[in-house]
């Protein structure tokens, strides 16, 4: 299930960047140019009480640092109770999030394919086969990519794009995440929004991928289709409603088949991450540190590695 993974991955929030790989579809030609666009739906109102996404603060004597866990892209017009969150938003002087800023369509396609494509040499139809290769066009069809590009690509870009497809079709909507609910807020505040890694680094974890991993990355994402709407319903109605125990369940499940791969996607980022918290809580203020929610439950999780570095990280939500 390891291609399958990295739908389940940038679903869990754990890669901030793979979701901005959607951003690359806009740099293709424009299509379907008659078609009428949609009249866009009244948001309804988050409401105020009820179950919330889970949220932990560590503090000491004028430091308090909060914890808030992400889903990069949700369903659109899903209502979630956002009171809480926005409590802590506004009490931060300080937005930290995986990144330091949101990667342009142009950034994130100089990253990816000066590394992602195969300059010479067989292209990815004749290194996986003519009948794989029909059924990956047709998985990607609704990015719209031009066939010469789709025959140049290495096994990691294309099980990435692949990822954009199946969120696309399973209706996921970046603009729907829980990012663009604070990046609105911080459009209007104005708040220092610090990053703990760059796009560069975390198309990294993919980008170096042995070819062999990469491969079986791909092979198997074209059987595991059928699986997305179901894993999309559990992982976002657990994240809604703070039930961390389903979302720790289904990280192990989505990891367990590769602890090497857990321990670069989670385990030694979570370590990092706990290693600045620590630092940051010498300097006072009040911070909101929203990353992935696959980021703050489990084993390996950031309020782990922080009990390790002395502090106790407190759940206050829900």
């Amino acid at each position: 299930m390891r291609g399958f993974r990295n739908f389940k991955l940038a679903l869990l929030g754990t890669i901030a960047a793979v979701t901005a790989v959607a951003s690359l579809t806009t740099l293709r030609p424009a299509v379907a140019q008659d078609a009428v666009p949609a009249a866009a739906a009244v948001p309804a109102p988050p409401p105020a009480t009820g179950p919330a996404p889970a949220m932990w603060v560590v503090r000491d004597a004028d430091t308090t640092i909060y914890l808030f866990g992400t889903v990069h892209l949700l369903p659109p017009g899903l209502v979630w109770r956002q009171d809480q969150l926005r409590a802590a938003f506004d009490a931060a002087d300080t937005l930290v999030k995986e990144l330091p800023a949101d990667p342009t369509p142009e950034e994130m396609a100089g990253l990816m394919f000066p590394a992602g494509l195969y300059l010479e040499g067989p292209g990815l139809p004749e290194r996986i086969g003519a009948e794989k290769f029909a059924q990956f066009k047709a998985a990607v069809a609704p990015l719209g990519l031009p066939d010469p590009m789709l025959e140049r690509l290495r096994p990691w870009l294309a099980g990435l794009f692949l990822s954009v497809s199946i969120m696309m079709e399973t209706g996921l909507d970046p603009d729907s995440g829980v990012e663009k609910v604070i990046d609105t807020w911080n459009r209007e505040a104005g708040k220092p929004r610090l990053g703990l890694e760059t796009a560069e680094q975390q198309i990294g974890f993919f980008r170096d991928l042995p070819e062999e991993a990469a491969l079986a990355t791909f092979f198997t994402g074209l059987d595991q289709l059928g699986e997305a709407r179901a894993f999309m319903d559990t992982m976002v109605g657990a994240w809604a409603s703070g039930d961390t125990a389903t979302l720790d369940r289904v990280v192990n499940e989505a990891m367990a088949p590769t602890p090497e791969l857990r321990a670069v996607i989670l385990g030694a980022r979570n370590a990092r991450w706990a290693e600045w918290i620590d630092a940051r809580m010498d300097t006072p203020g009040t911070v909101l540190v929203a990353v992935g929610a696959g980021h703050l439950v489990g084993h390996d999780s950031v309020q782990v590695f922080l009990e390790q570095e002395g502090h106790v990280a407190e759940r206050v939500a829900p």
